[in-house]
């Protein structure tokens, strides 16, 4: 090991320059995600926002290309051949840069920005993430060895991508009728913790077990025969669809009521409809919100599998334990391949959660809240008519290893709730969560609305977050004897 600590001393103090490159964009990241003025709906915000996580990116990738190039295994007047280097140290040297690299560059950011957004708890599942890091650059030397320079790199990369897509093509028009991708062996509905913990482990000790491979032997092609083994193992250790949900003893049974179409969605030039439907379950206290698994549309001969409505939904409470719940969209086109009489079955999942109260802000733009890593701040506050709308912009870290609940309805933001506050306290408003998104990686837009029955000024209301804390959940069969499309 000897070898490998000299190696990786000389490429520290050659590549110098990328770590203090690194460090002023990591002072970008703490304006923008540690203070609310970074998060304040600005254009220099806006360019900043696109260009740090790309410049960070490119950086990292041309970095670890350009250190594993430095000794290579291809051009034969490389000048570490000639010099008593064991390959073996060599590798090491280069995986103990990229781990480092990857721990100043994405992990210490990380634990700064989680200190300044009151998420100190959370610091060990950051650092944890410093291995899954490592589990996916650890591919990216093997492949930057087998080249002598950056252009030859991208070239090669071009080759690959383009020879995968070939394949993929290939092999999805073969098997078309009788392979359904489905080759997972863990459990179906296997916590995301768990699975990342068990692909992280795979891939990097199948990563770090190539990479020895090619550098001890030099066995190019033979190591390249190795990959198609990996991806077949990584595809088998994941859930899979073991057959159909089978309810829980004494699971009640909920049946839909007066299912309609309710809208049209288009994906790549073809329309679905949406189903909504009615159901009677136990009513909350404070929310009950909905997902629909499984869902499926039965004949006498033939299934259709519609898409069910996405994520958590919070739902539409119509008095006597009665709700609205969007159930999926479909193409038309399929009952008329399948024709009827139609059943639906599926399973939905209910919780009914409770809410802690956690912070109240000002109703002025550019407030905002930070909780356990997390800093949301208001984006814009605007009314039409009777309806008040504000606008949410996040910062919302997400950490593989972190055991956590699946993210309700409406994206990450829907861990929230929120009310509106008069000045005098006498009165409490809920807001209605919109659907959020991620139009950039690391943060979250959405928006809260308000119907009023009369307009009034907003001066002195003040805007109450409360965390959602699921108290009780309720899994059960869903089914419709009956279904008119």
């Amino acid at each position: 090991m000897k070898t490998a600590f000299h190696i990786l001393r000389k490429d520290l103090r050659r590549y110098r320059w990328a770590f203090l490159a690194f460090a002023v964009l990591a002072l970008f990241e703490f304006y923008l995600h540690g203070t609310f003025a970074g998060m304040n709906e600005t254009s220099a915000n806006r360019t900043l926002i696109f260009l740090q996580p790309t410049l960070s990116g490119i950086l990292f990738f041309v970095l670890v290309v350009l250190v594993v190039q430095e000794e290579n295994l291809v051009d034969p007047n490389a000048y570490w051949i000639t010099k008593p280097v064991h390959r073996f140290g060599l590798m090491c040297s280069k995986v103990m840069f990229v781990f480092l690299a990857y721990g100043a560059f994405e992990t210490f950011p990380e634990v700064l920005l989680l200190l300044a957004n009151g998420g100190a708890e959370r610091i060990p599942w950051s650092v944890l993430g410093w291995s899954g890091g490592l589990a996916v650059w650890i591919w990216q030397i093997y492949l930057a060895a087998q080249t002598r320079s950056l252009p030859r790199y991208l070239l090669f990369m071009v080759g690959l991508l383009v020879g995968i897509f070939i394949l993929a093509f290939i092999f999805a028009t073969a098997s078309r009728g009788w392979f359904r991708g489905d080759l997972g062996v863990l459990p179906d509905g296997t916590p995301g913790y768990l699975l990342a913990v068990v692909q992280t482990l795979w891939w990097l000790g199948s990563g770090f077990g190539v990479l020895s491979f090619l550098y001890l032997r030099k066995k190019v092609a033979i190591s390249w025969l190795l990959i198609p083994v990996v991806v077949l193992v990584a595809a088998m250790l994941s859930p899979g669809n073991h057959g159909e949900w089978e309810e829980d003893a004494g699971a009640q049974d909920i049946r839909l009521q007066a299912v309609s179409k309710d809208g049209i969605m288009t994906t790549n030039g073809v329309e679905y409809w949406n189903y909504s439907g009615i159901i009677q379950a136990p009513p909350g206290k404070s929310g009950v919100w909905a997902q629909v698994n499984h869902i499926r549309i039965e004949t006498a001969t033939s299934k259709i599998y519609p898409t069910a409505a996405w994520g958590q939904q919070k739902l539409e409470a119509l008095g006597g334990g009665r709700y609205r719940l969007d159930l999926f969209h479909v193409d038309l086109k399929e009952f008329d391949e399948h024709p009827g009489p139609y059943s639906i079955q599926g399973q939905v999942e209910l919780k009914y959660s409770g809410d802690v109260e956690l912070k109240t802000i000002p109703m002025e733009t550019g407030k905002g809240f930070v909780h356990q890593g997390d800093r949301v701040s208001l984006r814009s506050i605007s009314r039409r008519d009777n309806r008040l709308e504000v606008q949410l912009v996040a910062y919302q870290p997400n950490y593989a290893f972190e055991p956590k609940e699946n993210d309700p309805q409406n994206g990450a933001l829907g861990a929230y709730a929120f009310e509106l506050l008069s000045p005098d306290g006498a009165e409490r408003q809920t807001f209605k969560l919109n659907r959020s998104f991620t139009p950039f990686v690391t943060r979250t837009q959405g928006s809260i609305s308000l119907d009023f029955l009369d307009a009034f000024d907003l001066d002195g209301f003040q805007l109450v977050i409360y965390e959602r804390v699921v108290e009780t959940t309720l899994s059960s069969a869903l089914s419709q004897d009956q279904f008119t499309p």
